[in-house]
């Protein structure tokens, strides 16, 4: 009895002491990481006196992200020797991972818990064994998404959410083996924009969408449109489980206006009651839209009983942007009606949108949509194709 009694607190003790934290998924340590990529021990040094961690040289075989670096800590003991649960022996010749975060001491160092990856190797229990076929699998997945991040440049980023599958996986099951036609959905919510973007595709493609007047954000989704601007964000990240179950139904549907039935449910869901002040700008935002009148914010404050600064922040909320930036765009749509008016007078129509001269008209334009004005009303830009439907 006393044998079984001491190994049960042996093992308790194991556990009690077991090294804390949660392995975190790709995007999480890639973010907070400042040095990413696949390199090879080539040599550790011992601990200096009660260091918590040793040198190690290694060679960088694929930067992912961060400086090239010729060393970098490993928190543990280049002994080998028992220290704490969280302790790392890292060997030399073992190539890895490393996902390293630089610390007060200007070292860039990697611990049981930065979500280091051996590779072809498993670490487990420092012992040296061949990964699973499903460890592979995973380990091939993750240096995909690391090549990815590389190939487009992507250095920080907290909007990257990789999955491999939803539970529309599980609803294909039934057609496996039968030929189909491949669709696949992107869905994301974008923020008001004082930037233009440009995407290409190299198939045919089909384009869903809603467009929003910016106060909406506030009353549909509890945010000011402010957190929105100029970001792009799927919907998964934005609403969670709702933003990821909305994707499957909209995907799965039929027709657009299976689409749109979809959409117009979940939007009377979330519609909340609207507030006489809130009431106000949507007006004001309206009024600006319909470009019904020049104004001055001065006046659009006394309109809102407000001051000037008051109604600064306040329209920065429900808009997005400034009023000076947001009345800009709004020109620049403007002027992009008369798109199909052949005998079109760039200077005319520089004035009669509210430009100071045509320099002026040119110098927007060309910050709003990439093109020069005369090039864009030619028809000679890519973009413009639905304009001459």
């Amino acid at each position: 009895m006393k044998k079984i009694l001491h190994l049960s607190i042996f093992l308790l003790s194991l556990r009690a002491f077991a090294c804390d934290c949660n392995p975190p998924d790709i995007t999480e340590k890639f973010i907070r990481s400042d040095f990413v990529a696949n390199v090879t021990i080539l040599k550790i040094y011992p601990n200096k006196g009660n260091e918590a961690g040793y040198k190690a040289d290694i060679q960088i075989n694929e930067l992912f992200k961060g400086e090239n670096l010729k060393s970098i800590y490993i928190y543990g003991r280049s002994d080998n020797g028992i220290g704490s649960s969280c302790d790392m022996y890292i060997p030399a010749n073992t190539k890895l991972i490393a996902y390293a975060i630089k610390n007060r001491d200007g070292n860039f160092g990697i611990g049981m818990c930065s979500g280091i990856m051996y590779l072809d190797y498993s670490g487990y229990y420092k012992k040296k064994t061949l990964k699973t076929e499903s460890e592979l699998k995973k380990q091939k997945r993750e240096l995909e998404i690391l090549q990815t991040f590389k190939s487009k440049n992507i250095n920080h980023t907290d909007r990257i959410i990789y999955r491999e599958k939803t539970n529309l996986t599980n609803e294909l099951q039934q057609f496996k083996g039968i030929q189909l036609e491949k669709k696949f959905g992107i869905y994301e919510i974008t923020g008001v924009s004082s930037v233009y973007q440009e995407y290409q595709c190299d198939s045919s493609f089909g384009i869903f969408g809603i467009y929003f007047y910016p106060y909406a954000l506030p009353f549909l989704f509890n945010i000011p449109s402010l957190a929105l601007s100029d970001q792009m964000l799927d919907l998964q990240s934005f609403l969670g489980k709702e933003g990821r179950m909305l994707e499957e139904r909209i995907l799965g549907a039929v027709s657009n206006e299976e689409r749109m039935k979809i959409m117009t449910d979940f939007l009377r869901r979330r519609l909340r009651d609207t507030l006489p002040n809130e009431l106000k700008f949507q007006q004001v935002i309206q009024s600006l839209v319909n470009y019904q009148q020049e104004f001055t914010i001065e006046k659009l404050a006394a309109d809102c009983n407000l001051s000037r600064r008051q109604f600064e922040r306040q329209f920065l909320n429900y808009a997005g942007l400034s009023p000076q930036k947001y009345y800009r765009i709004l020109r620049f749509q403007h002027a992009t009606e008369f798109y199909k008016n052949k005998d079109l007078n760039l200077a005319h129509l520089a004035l009669d949108c509210g430009y100071y001269d045509q320099a002026h008209f040119i110098h927007e334009f060309t910050k709003f949509s990439g093109y020069q004005p005369k090039a864009y009303f030619s028809g000679k830009v890519t973009g413009v194709e639905w304009r001459d439907c």
